[in-house]
């Protein structure tokens, strides 16, 4: 009894379907590649390498296979490297890490010999060549001593050094060495101060060069005389000014204090002796001076108007403050807007304080008009001092009451340290006329080398020094002591409470463990769809088989 075809059909395809499953997606196809040996030698400039040395192949900027020198018993400079790839390209080369001269084509399965050479890229020296400087050194106008450093510098860089007093050399002398490579302007520095001169390097050359620097500190020098116009006194007011160079360095005015009309005296600070010129209101001066360190100089200008028109000397300044400090008796230049024109310093006969007002402080009194009086004087019956603190020396009194200075201005007290007691301090103390009491200045610096203080203020009063005896806190102390234990009693606490928040973490991890463990069901599991598969397979042959035996004998 045979089956039909159409059974035998049927029963086939029911097979094939789950074997296909069962075998799972395809694979999918690898592509094949080849080898090619390259070998040869290896050498950089025109040296064979060392053995060890590593040569590797390039294609399209990846490394597609490497190997060593001398490797497997070869000379130390040969190489042989198996290249495997698809299909025939240009192979390039390196040499350790410089990239070799030769390239290659891959054939495959073939055999190529390439001799590799590479170049180190050296940087050429270019020569220098000596010059020596040599020469003085004055700071201040001062010889400098032995042993201070003299560097020589080229756009920022430090060409050469030397110091002073080397050798048989005078203490200020020097005489160093730049090497460079070709001519150069060549500034100097006198220890860490940049000198005012400069030298142009020269090629085996001895270049003599006498350095001059400066501190930044000034000096005074009184220049004084009289100031003629076309041979004409000039009027009371007429402006002479001090020039250095194209700065000014100093003014006054002609006939102030007690001086004739066309007498002038002025005071410029200057850091280092040099020619001053000067003008007569806006003309040039005739005569110049040389500046000394604290001299006083005699110097009777004379200067001619232009030819075009009468000589108008500029108007003197219509307003003037009257000084009276401690009985020294000045006018001070102000402006209509109540801003200095000079500075005004004035100085104690004791010498036990300094007022400095400068130039471009705006002045003004209690109604906000610009001031034309300001007075000094020492208070023989001050008020008492605070509780605590003792004056030391002498109250002094400012005026007028309710002047303003913007910016503040300067008062510098000297105090003897003998009128200090043990556990006590100097302090600067201002009377408060509406609080009727002493009040602590808040700008003001102590210098203990000097016994100076210097404080700020911006208005007038009553100052003076204080002993301020410093109060002793071991009361506080003790009470700080007594509070601490109250501190500590609580760190325990906090301490407790950390393993609450340790306890709570495994909970986390719990979790983590759940997911980990629901992640493989996500997967297809091809083995049980298979035997599903199958068997529904059976039970299908098995109804068409009975189906087809009950019709063939029904």
């Amino acid at each position: 009894m045979k089956m039909p075809k159409w059974v035998a059909l049927i029963v086939a395809i029911c097979l094939l379907v789950p074997l296909s499953v069962l075998a799972g997606p395809p694979m999918a196809a690898q592509a094949a590649t080849y080898p090619c040996l390259f070998y040869g030698t290896a050498r950089v400039d025109v040296e064979p390498v060392e053995a060890g040395t590593e040569i590797t192949a390039w294609v399209g900027g990846e490394q597609v296979a490497s190997t060593l020198t001398g490797a497997g018993g070869l000379p130390d400079n040969q190489y042989t490297l198996p290249v495997e790839l698809e299909n025939p390209v240009e192979v390039s080369f390196k040499i350790g890490t410089l990239d070799a001269n030769e390239t290659a084509t891959w054939v495959q399965y073939g055999s190529v010999e390439v001799n590799l050479t590479a170049t180190t890229e050296e940087e050429s020296e270019v020569p220098t060549y000596p010059c020596e400087f040599y020469g003085t050194t004055l700071v201040d106008d001062e010889s400098v001593d032995a042993g201070i450093e003299i560097t020589a510098w080229v756009v920022g860089e430090q060409v050469g050094s030397g110091l002073t007093g080397a050798g048989d050399l005078d203490a200020n002398q020097f005489s160093l060495v730049a090497e460079l490579e070709e001519e150069a302007e060549v500034s100097f520095k006198i220890g860490a101060l940049d000198a005012n001169e400069t030298a142009t390097w020269v090629q085996y050359g001895s270049v003599e060069v006498n350095l001059t620097a400066s501190t930044g500190v000034t000096y005074p020098c009184l220049f004084y005389g009289t100031a003629l116009v076309d041979n004409a006194p000039v009027a009371a007011g007429t402006e002479i000014i001090a020039w250095v160079g194209s700065e000014q360095v100093g003014s006054a005015l002609t006939g102030a204090g007690d001086l004739d009309a066309n007498q002038f005296s002025l005071v410029a600070e200057l850091a280092a002796s040099a020619e001053v010129s000067f003008k007569i209101g806006t003309l040039d001066a005739n005569e110049t001076a040389i500046w000394v360190q604290y001299g006083a100089v005699e110097v009777n200008l004379s200067a001619t108007k232009p030819a075009e028109g009468p000589y108008i000397p500029p108007p003197p300044p219509t307003d003037y403050i009257e000084t009276d400090f401690f009985g020294t008796e000045e006018s001070v230049r102000i402006s209509d807007d109540g801003e200095i024109l000079e500075t005004f310093t004035a100085t104690s006969e004791d010498g036990n304080i300094t007022i400095t007002i400068p130039a471009g402080t705006t002045a003004l009194d209690k109604d906000g008009e610009p001031l034309s009086s300001l007075t000094a004087d020492v208070d023989t019956d001050p008020p008492d001092p605070p509780e605590g603190d003792n004056i030391i020396g002498i109250v002094y009194d400012f005026g007028p009451e309710g002047a303003t200075f913007d910016p503040p201005i300067t008062l510098t007290l000297t105090y003897d340290p003998d009128d200090i007691s043990a556990g006590a301090e100097p302090i600067v103390m201002e009377w408060d006329e509406d609080t009727q009491e002493w009040v602590e200045l808040e700008d003001y610096t102590v210098d203990t080398e000097t016994n100076t203080i210097t404080a700020l203020i911006d208005g007038f009063s009553k100052y003076s020094v204080m002993a301020h005896t410093v109060p002793t806190l071991s009361e506080e102390e003790q009470v700080i002591e007594e509070e601490e234990p109250v501190v500590e009693e609580d760190e325990p606490v906090i301490e407790e409470e950390e393993p609450v928040v340790e306890e709570e973490e495994p909970v986390v991890e719990e979790k983590e463990q759940v997911i980990e463990k629901e992640e493989p069901a996500k997967s297809t599991n091809w083995g049980l769809i298979g035997g599903i598969l199958a068997a529904v397979v059976v039970v299908v042959i098995l109804l068409v088989y009975f189906l087809w035996f009950r019709r063939r004998f029904a």
